[in-house]
């Protein structure tokens, strides 16, 4: 059997927040990409607002915006958006989840991720539970304490314990999972 949590546990990306401490599920690497034959730099210094000022300004007739209900970025062009290049060296289109498409192409998955490694109050959580407490799964009861424990930590607990579940944390749906044993 398999029971999963509900879905968007973590918090949107901070679209002014640097790149790389806004919330995006992996490191953004630093170079430039390439969107319908124009290269974007993306610099340490760049923030999500950045990058989408950098595609309006450049790119002519091209909008490039962020949905914060939806957590995606969107892309709005009078024709066909071709995403990437074999040249490209930054990940940013990757990470954003663009792929090309014709007149609108969004991130085909909400963009802010938890941290894993990262203490329970630090992880991005929509709702951070209380600074300490216990669980129970299968009668096998967990504690934890928010202030010192990751999520990593008590997923690995649950997997090593002889709770009978195997427990892992989605990033596409942004839940967490437990599968029986």
């Amino acid at each position: 059997s398999r029971r999963e949590g509900g879905e968007d546990i973590g918090l949107p990306i901070d679209r002014e927040a640097l790149l790389n401490q806004a919330g995006y599920s992996e490191e953004i690497k630093y170079g430039y990409f390439t969107i319908n034959g124009v290269q974007i730099e993306v610099n340490e210094t760049d923030t999500t607002n950045t990058i989408l000022e950098k595609i309006n300004n450049q790119i002519e007739g091209m909008t490039a915006t962020y949905d914060s209900n939806e957590d995606k970025i969107i892309l709005t062009y009078n024709g066909d958006i071709i995403i990437g290049s074999s040249n490209d060296t930054s990940n940013f289109l990757e990470v954003a989840k663009l792929s090309s498409g014709q007149n609108t192409v969004s991130s085909s998955t909400k963009l802010g991720v938890i941290n894993l490694n990262a203490t329970i109050e630090n992880a991005r959580l929509q709702t951070t539970p209380s600074s300490s407490g216990t669980f129970k799964i299968n009668g096998i009861e967990f504690s934890y304490d928010s202030t010192k424990d990751t999520l990593n930590t008590i997923i690995r607990e649950i997997n090593t314990s002889n709770a009978d579940v195997y427990t892992y944390y989605d990033s596409y749906q942004d839940r967490i999972v437990l599968l029986n044993k």
